[in-house]
């Protein structure tokens, strides 16, 4: 098995790519397009992201996990990768189908006929993507050197082509060729390792195995993909484009935990069918409590920092995206953590059926409350509509872990984490006030005490010996009682 410190040092290194690419293009992006235009072509995309998920039919963790079974049976991989494939061709059709038909009944796309082209391409290139074998086969260097050059040239040609609010196709085509020569670059890797793939009619097995999975990719796509399609609806093109900068802004800063989940389920997987009951469950832990660890103070900082990040990275013009920011900046909160009791926890331990109940649950919750949206039209509710139903899928994924698996979390060590959250957020507002900093230098000097503090209490406060104790007493008393968070 390969080292799971290299595995992930490659995926910091792809991590970091992709959070420097947002750094240099988002600004440009959010300046040159305007609000209108930005909403405009993030209201094609975020529809093009539903019809992608069932392109791709759930099937990049079910690749990931299979992946990882069959790496020492090179003719069960192809026979695999095969059938996926066959399978994936044929929901492409189905999803390039919908998906127009989908945009000629919108009003809001109808006028933008170069963009839903684009869209029909994006899917097509995107469902035959291949990126979950490389990931089940641990290439997670190639991955990193792979996205460092696609991710360079897209932005020298963003930097060229688009310069003003009339180039949204040109923005639109740029993103979309990436992703096509990201397809055909995985494939032929994929090739050079000996995986030969051909079309074959014999799809049932992968159709009906897969099934689980696309339920539940579409049932979080559609809490994402709906709510936006239905917030263009009732509140316009210009609050699309508001609420989408806030949700990709925060979705930059939450790729440095999102991946991880992805990174320890082969491992998992690997352990699982190798009949060990204690690896596992210990790689869980590790995993769960290390993220718990780093995505705090990330949330705190999105949330201290809203105004000031919103300027920096989009400008003055999108002011009316911080408040949404605010609201989601504990989004990578309940995502990192699910994401790893989820697909590293459930996925791994190969009960997808409690996954998919989890993620149902929470879809079945955003329905209802669906009619919010026309009460009140605007992207503040479909903000805290989006929160609220990530914390239910949150705790439920860990409700079913817990059912499955000796996996329980220290609620001590929850609660500590969240009392020092707060208070080091009360903190550093009350130096940056006395301070009367703007701009970099407040979101600078406000970082490095935060996460100086942060760092320094865990190291010398929390590591206390009697609070240790304090810990594991407490700890045990709850799983005695069995009183679950």
């Amino acid at each position: 098995m390969k080292s799971t410190a290299k595995l992930y040092a490659y995926q910091a290194v792809a991590t970091a790519i992709n959070l420097l690419f947002p750094f240099f293009s988002f600004p440009y992006i959010t300046r040159v397009l305007q609000p209108q235009a930005l909403g405009t072509v993030n209201y094609i995309d975020f529809i093009t992201q539903f019809f992608i998920g069932l392109a791709l039919f759930g099937t990049p963790l079910y690749v990931v996990r299979n992946t990882a079974l069959y790496t020492k049976d090179k003719d069960a991989l192809q026979t695999f990768a095969s059938q996926i494939f066959s399978l994936r061709l044929l929901m492409i059709t189905i999803s390039v189908i919908g998906f127009l038909l989908l945009c000629v009944l919108s009003p809001q796309a109808n006028n933008s006929f170069s963009l839903v082209a684009l869209g029909a391409i994006n899917i097509a290139v995107s469902g035959m993507q291949s990126d979950s074998f490389l990931q089940g086969l641990q290439q997670f260097k190639f991955i990193a050197w792979r996205t460092a050059i696609i991710k360079l040239a897209t932005l020298l040609l963003l930097f060229a082509f688009v310069t003003s609010p009339a180039d949204t196709s040109f923005y639109y085509l740029i993103l979309v060729s990436a992703v096509a020569v990201t397809t055909i670059t995985d494939l032929f890797f994929l090739k050079l390792q000996g995986l030969r793939i051909r079309l074959t009619s014999k799809i049932k097995t992968q159709l009906k195995a897969s099934t689980v999975f696309v339920s539940i990719n579409l049932c979080i796509a559609t809490y994402y993909s709906l709510g936006v399609y239905l917030l263009g609806l009732t509140a316009g093109l210009l609050a699309v484009g508001f609420f989408t900068t806030a949700l990709k802004l925060q979705g930059y800063f939450q790729t440095l935990i999102r991946d991880a989940g992805l990174v320890g389920l082969p491992q998992v997987t690997q352990l699982q069918t190798q009949a060990s009951d204690k690896q596992p469950h210990h790689l869980l832990h590790q995993t769960a409590t290390l993220l718990f660890f780093l995505v705090l103070p990330v949330s705190c900082l999105l949330y201290l920092f809203s105004d000031e990040l919103i300027q920096i990275f989009a400008g003055t013009q999108y002011s009316p995206s911080a408040p949404l920011l605010r609201i989601l900046a504990f989004l990578p909160v309940f995502t990192g953590i699910s994401n790893v009791l989820g697909i590293q926890g459930l996925l791994g331990l190969n009960h997808e059926q409690l996954l998919l109940k989890s993620v149902a649950w929470a879809s079945a919750l955003f329905l209802i409350s669906t009619p919010t949206i026309f009460i009140w039209p605007g992207a503040h509710t479909l903000a805290w509509l989006l929160l609220s139903v990530e914390a239910v899928v949150c705790l439920l994924t860990y409700y079913h872990l817990s059912k499955v698996a000796p996996f329980q979390i220290n609620v001590y060590f929850v609660l500590q984490q969240i009392f020092l959250g707060i208070t080091l957020c009360l903190l550093t507002t009350t130096v940056l006030k006395w301070s009367n900093m703007q701009g970099l230098w407040k979101i600078g000097t406000g970082a490095v005490l935060f996460l100086a503090l942060y760092i320094i209490t865990h190291r010398f406060v929390l590591k206390n010996p009697a609070l240790q104790l304090i810990s594991k007493a407490l700890h045990q008393v709850i799983l005695t009682k069995k009183r679950w968070l």
